[in-house]
């Protein structure tokens, strides 16, 4: 595969290897979203090497979360303390395979890649992502490559549900393991409908959402290695936002789908911002 690199002196950029979008790639295809991503960051280059910037850092607390069309529950008193792009699918069952049964949500699959430091410096980049990656080959559960495409941003953990009804997010996945940050369990307490400017995939972009950090949730102490339900800050797990989705919706009827015991599955992505608060 052709490839060519963008690089930065400094700052996150330096980071990003950028794959080209010649026809003849075996990952890429050329598409006005990935043209307007590699134009966003050739300005960022741009921008930066006449500004001689110094190196910028991973600070989360300035940043601002994506609006909405129905107001989420706002994060005041919180402090964000991570942010993942997902790549993988939504998964439904059908009762039968005719136009009369509806698909029923059966939970979600997905490797999650730590975006903070673009959440923080680049967040333009960030919102492009999820719809570039959807039409990208979706990551192994089993092997996830340790990096996501075209961003390169590393491999941090994996989304699951427990039950029919329980988001899970494994965030030990980093191959350090001093970047591993403990498992969140979650609980939705809200939604929204996805912008209609949303890349919609196969059906329609999922529903962005807010969910609650149960008590099962846990994080890492000052021991790395153990698991406790708050750090060493008296922080713990409090609440998760799915945003920026991009497919993953499920067609209207089961007409024509699968309907054994193992459903099927529609591809999807979203960036998920990941919350702590002091322990209650």
């Amino acid at each position: 595969m052709k490839s060519v690199f963008l690089a930065l002196a400094t700052g996150l950029l330096a980071r990003l290897s950028f794959a080209s979008a010649a026809p003849s790639s075996d990952l890429y295809t050329w598409s006005p979203a990935l043209a307007s991503y590699y134009s966003a960051v050739a300005q960022h280059i741009q921008d930066a090497r006449a500004s001689g910037a110094g190196t910028p850092t991973c600070d989360l607390s300035n940043v601002t979360l994506p609006t909405a069309p129905t107001p989420l529950p706002s994060p005041d008193g919180l402090s964000l303390s991570l942010v993942v792009v997902g790549r993988g699918v939504q998964n439904y069952t059908c009762a039968n395979s005719t136009a009369e049964a509806t698909p029923v949500a059966l939970g979600a699959l997905a490797t999650l890649y730590n975006a903070s430091c673009l959440a923080a410096n680049y967040p333009d980049l960030l919102s492009m992502i999820p719809n570039i990656v959807l039409n990208m080959p979706n990551p192994s559960l089993v092997d996830s490559p340790t990096t996501l495409g075209l961003s390169d941003i590393d491999l941090s953990g994996h989304h699951f549900f427990a039950t029919n009804t329980t988001p899970t997010f494994e965030l030990d996945s980093a191959s350090n393991p001093s970047s591993h940050l403990g498992i969140v369990v979650g609980k939705k307490a809200a939604n929204s409908t996805a912008p209609a400017s949303a890349p919609q995939g196969k059906y329609g972009a999922v529903p962005w959402l807010y969910l609650s950090a149960t008590n099962a949730s846990e994080t890492v102490g000052s021991q790395g290695a153990v698991r406790v339900g708050a750090d060493v800050n008296g922080d713990e797990w409090k609440a998760v936002y799915r945003l920026l989705t991009a497919g993953g919706s499920n067609p209207k009827t089961c007409k024509g789908q699968n309907a054994t015991s193992e459903g099927f599955s529609i591809d999807y992505s979203a960036v998920y911002y990941f919350y702590k608060g002091t322990s209650s």
